[in-house]
């Protein structure tokens, strides 16, 4: 597989939001294709999909005595409903269409959201037959929607149609590639994935080629039989990598892939890979990094919290001390998990849920902690004196108290950030904290529980087993550090 030395991502998907892509194909009622595939796949993705049934079908076209309905007369009032309410697209995904009246529907589409990702999958042809139901004025129709197209996705034969062409088999040159995808950007499309092409090699070739992205060849080993609706979840599948973020080389090599679904640990994937092919240690690894993030910026605050609260009741004693040490004693009194979820939903939830959440409910151990080291410090002979010679508490905090605190300060937050990440990764298990279209190491391990009962034991162990070494690791950082800046076990 080779991806193109540039490429841009046609998509930017901002953390926490959904976004809404209408797919506008047929609706069949036996056989796996078209929304029967399209929905499952995008909303798998994190995409909300909203259906645009182009016609109503009993059965796929493979099926004998098949039955057909056209909804070609209910689309103008469905659609005009959509702009009653203010429904917004960030894209549009058309495929199988039943009449020509329907490609001009999907261009007052197209001017009704002139900012959607526009995505057509000239669903009409396949191995140089047109399909039962396509006339003439509707494979004429269907080509016209190449221009304007940000992701055209036509088959051999489909290509040919659109271009006028005759189709020349499975099996053409990377100069005729090359040729028919030239062919079909001047016809208006702004990017072009053409699929299916054979070599006899026991491999399918896919190219991609357009404004985003350079001309590039994927290669995907061919499965031994033949399925209907394959080319429904490619376009699927390749529209729901590109609403991820991915660049259309990569997306394209992500849809053509289904020889790497639930691999087990192996040496070319040792962590084995998903349901949706997926590397389990590229996902693994990402979703640490989240958990590092999660857990470095929570210690970050909790121990700032702790240094200010617990500085503040030594120093100032009294009342202030009476009502931080009544804090104290109450969040401490708190389980865990119960306070973390409370306040994780009370910020409605997401990475700065988490983040809050865990944050608010770390903080006493270590205040503390600072706590009784400040009030031994406010006893010292030094520190008194500097008192009675006049120098400011402002001073003597910034120039001595704070200063002699930042070493167990410092171990404090190292032996924090552990638990933080263990707490994030629990309660995203529980369904309380990080949404399930981030790679989060809970978001994982929830996915996983559906697939343990199959044999897919890797899904949750493997992540499981590196989460638990990283923790270990970082602990042992921090009772180490710890030992070194203690003067009573440092000499030890």
């Amino acid at each position: 597989m080779t991806h193109a030395p540039q490429a841009t991502a046609l998509y930017e998907r901002h953390e926490g939001y959904i976004p809404r892509v209408a797919a506008i194909h047929d609706l069949c009622g036996y056989g796996k294709c078209s929304l029967g595939v399209a929905i499952p796949v995008l909303s798998a993705a994190g995409c909300d999909v909203c259906p645009v049934p182009t016609g109503l079908f009993s059965s796929h076209t493979a099926f004998p005595g098949w039955y057909m309905h056209d909804t070609t007369d209910i689309l103008a009032d469905y659609l005009a409903a959509w702009q009653g309410i203010g429904v917004e697209l960030d894209a549009v995904y058309s495929g199988f269409l039943g009449a020509p009246e329907q490609v001009d529907i999907i261009k007052q589409v197209w001017d009704t959201y002139p900012d959607a990702l526009r995505v057509v999958d000239p669903v009409m042809a396949d191995h140089g037959k047109v399909y039962p139901t396509y006339t003439t004025e509707l494979v004429a129709a269907m080509g016209t929607l190449a221009d304007g197209a940000d992701i055209l996705t036509p088959n051999l034969t489909e290509a040919a149609i659109i271009l006028g062409r005759e189709w020349e088999g499975a099996d053409v040159e990377e100069e005729t590639v090359r040729s028919i995808m030239g062919a079909l950007r001047e016809r208006g499309a702004k990017n072009v994935v053409l699929k299916g092409i054979e070599h006899g090699d026991g491999l399918i070739h896919n190219y991609v080629w357009g404004d985003s992205v350079d001309f590039t060849e994927t290669t995907n080993a061919k499965l031994p039989y033949m399925l209907h609706g394959t080319g429904d979840v490619f376009a699927s599948t390749l529209l729901a990598a590109v609403m991820a973020g991915r660049d259309l080389a990569c997306a394209t090599a992500f849809a053509a892939d289904f020889s790497r679904k639930n691999l087990p640990p192996c040496p070319a994937f040792p962590f084995g890979t998903d349901w949706m092919g997926r590397d389990m240690l590229a996902r693994t690894a990402a979703g640490l990094s989240l958990s590092i993030r999660v857990g470095a910026l929570t210690a970050a605050v909790s121990g700032a919290l702790a240094l200010v609260l617990g500085t503040a009741s030594a120093v100032f004693g009294g009342w202030v001390d009476g009502v931080i040490s009544w804090v104290i004693d109450l969040v401490m009194g708190i389980p865990h998990m119960l306070l973390i979820i409370l306040i994780s939903i009370a910020c409605g939830r997401g990475f700065w849920g988490v983040t809050l959440g865990v944050a608010l409910s770390h903080w006493p151990a270590l205040a503390r902690v600072l706590r009784g080291e400040a009030l031994q410090l406010r006893q010292a002979p030094s520190l008194q004196m500097a008192r009675r010679m006049g120098v400011p508490w402002g001073r003597v905090l910034t120039g001595h108290i704070v200063p002699h605190l930042l070493p167990q300060l410092l171990a404090g937050l190292i032996l924090q950030f552990p638990h933080a990440i263990l707490h994030e990764a629990s309660i995203s298990f529980l369904g309380y904290g990080l949404p399930p279209e981030q790679p989060a190491i809970g978001i994982i391990l929830a996915e996983s529980m559906k697939y343990l009962s199959a044999g897919m034991w890797w899904l949750a162990v493997c992540p499981g087993l590196l989460l638990v070494a990283v923790v270990l690791l970082i602990d042992r950082l921090g009772e180490n550090l710890r030992r070194i800046v203690d003067p009573y076990s440092a000499q030890e």
